[in-house]
């Protein structure tokens, strides 16, 4: 299955709670708001993995890609520095 929208992701997922996909939709309009509205320069990060994951897609900008992938790198460090 190709994850083409935020809604195929959160397909993948029905047994998440309720209140979760709230927040993943609810940062989803959030994000989209600052892109088109604000054109505001983004980057994003999944935790909870053993490593943070950087969020790009293909409407990213190669700035915003590589903000990503830099903000993964200090929040891994971050949390190495706390254990």
């Amino acid at each position: 299955m190709e994850l083409n929208t935020f809604d195929d992701l959160l397909a993948l997922t029905p047994k998440l709670d309720k209140p979760l996909r709230v927040v993943l939709t609810t940062a989803n309009t959030l994000l989209k708001s600052w892109l088109i509205h604000a054109r505001s320069t983004v980057c994003g990060a999944l935790m909870g993995a053993k490593v943070p994951v950087a969020f790009t897609s293909r409407f990213v900008t190669p700035e915003e890609a590589y903000l990503s992938i830099i903000f993964t790198l200090i929040l891994h460090e971050a949390r190495k520095a706390q254990e």
